[in-house]
C-alpha cells in the first residue's frame, strides 16, 4: 500500500469515527463532534486483556483502519473515501460470524 492511499485511508478513519460517536451521543452534544476534535471523544486505551493476550479494541482508529484495508483488499475498484460505517460493520460481523 502506497503513502497516497494510507493517507487517503486515515483522512477517512476520523470521517468513520466522527459518524460512529455521533451515533452514541445526543443530539447537542452530536452537533459539537468533527473530523479535528474526534479524537478527543474516544478512549485512549486502545487494547484490552482477555485470556492472557492484548486484544484490539473495537473502534478504535487501529480497527477502523484495519477494516478498511480489508474491505480494500477484497474490492480494488472501490473508492476509499465511498467506505461508510455500515461497509465496517459487515466487514467486522463476517469476522466473528455474527
Amino acid at each position: 500500500m502506497n503513502q497516497k492511499e494510507l493517507r487517503k485511508i486515515n483522512t477517512q478513519v476520523k470521517v468513520i469515527l466522527v459518524e460512529w460517536v455521533k451515533t452514541l451521543l445526543p443530539e447537542e452534544e452530536a452537533l459539537k463532534v468533527n473530523v479535528d476534535n474526534v479524537l478527543d471523544s474516544i478512549p485512549s486505551q486502545t487494547h484490552f486483556f482477555a485470556n492472557q493476550q492484548a486484544q484490539l479494541s473495537a473502534y478504535t482508529p487501529k480497527w477502523i483502519r484495519k477494516h478498511i484495508k480489508i474491505i480494500k483488499r477484497n474490492n480494488t475498484n472501490i473508492n476509499i473515501s465511498d467506505i461508510c460505517l455500515e461497509d465496517i460493520l459487515e466487514v467486522a460481523n463476517a469476522k466473528t460470524g455474527v
